[in-house]
């Protein structure tokens, strides 16, 4: 089992692993290597850090007036917040077939990976994810709809499962879930955003 979110540092952690692991043969290129790792690391613990005080204010309050970060998307809206959710792996042989079916109807691409909790399945391809429960079925989430509710936590989204396929609205697009809807529209500025409602 494995939680759904993966930090930088873990995946920093991680690189330098397989760095260390792949080092050459002189004990010089091994201990060039060991510290170009620990620098790595170290570098990426205190980046996280100061994004975390930074956050955080410093003292484990969250900001009032914390601004959000450049390319960061407005998902203001009641839903929109993670819920731990402990996950396993879906190989491509364990995909059900109605998911496949549903990703090629959609022209997602080839399978990048997949997941479970419980009886609830979301399957990552080259264009976009196919999530599946028993109580509503197979559905794409496609384009920024998906990006956002994946961000958000994918199967421990607060929002839920989706109930249906995106559809068009007007200045925009929009999916429903169990517990609400994600839009992506744009704003009189010409701006799009995703939002909860």
């Amino acid at each position: 089992m494995r939680k759904t979110t993966i930090t930088r540092t873990s995946a920093a952690i991680f690189g330098a692993t397989l760095l260390l692991g792949a080092a050459a043969c002189s004990s010089d290129e091994v201990e060039d290597n060991v510290n170009t790792a620990t620098d790595a690391v170290n570098s990426a613990a205190d980046e996280a850090g100061t994004a975390i005080d930074d956050a955080t204010n410093g003292d484990g309050e969250n900001s009032e007036s914390a601004e959000p970060s450049e390319g960061a998307e407005d998902t203001e809206g009641e839903q929109g917040g993670e819920t731990d959710v402990e996950t396993e792996d879906v190989a491509e042989g364990d995909v059900p077939v109605e998911v496949t079916e549903v990703a090629d109807a959609a022209s997602l691409g080839a399978f990048e990976s997949g997941e479970k909790a419980g009886d609830n399945m979301v399957v990552e391809y080259e264009n976009g994810w196919v999530v599946s429960s028993p109580d509503n079925g197979a559905h794409p989430i496609v384009g920024m709809i998906g990006e956002t509710w994946k961000e958000d936590g994918a199967l421990g989204n607060e929002v839920g499962l989706p109930t249906a396929g995106e559809t068009e609205i007007e200045g925009g697009w929009e999916q429903t879930f169990t517990n609400g809807t994600i839009q992506w529209t744009q704003d009189e500025g010409g701006e799009f955003s995703a939002k909860y409602v």
